[in-house]
């Protein structure tokens, strides 16, 4: 199974700020906007498809307004040592120099919501 993603703008489309306003109203916007994507897409999406359980899903974000970078934020629901199966390693690099540039196409993984900052 696909784990879920979706893109948190900085508001929620009613001016409500996500960006540093707590886990619980994220988490809140993120069941609201699978909920309706599941409606609007039933016919494409596999029997029993329902909102994202948001202690599972990761979420993408602009760096910061206007930047090309992206911020790629991975509950700890989907880490092993939470239950999860995503398997992933990360570490601390010293020399920035050391840190390979490879571009990923996230355009591909089927993220919900649009690449914006508000």
């Amino acid at each position: 199974m696909k784990v879920p993603k979706i893109w948190l703008p900085e508001t929620d489309g009613c001016n409500n700020k996500l960006w540093d306003a707590g886990n619980e109203v994220i988490d809140d916007y993120i069941r609201k906007r699978s909920a309706e994507y599941v409606e609007q897409h039933r016919d494409k999406l596999p029997p029993g498809a329902h909102e994202f359980d948001p202690s599972k899903t990761v979420r993408l974000a602009i760096l910061r307004k206007n930047s090309p970078q992206n911020l790629l934020l991975l509950p700890p629901g989907l880490l092993p040592e939470d239950g999860g199966t995503l398997k992933v390693k990360a570490w601390c690099e010293e020399d920035i120099n050391n840190i390979p540039d490879i571009p990923v196409d996230i355009d591909s993984w089927g993220i919900i919501g649009e690449r914006k900052s508000i």
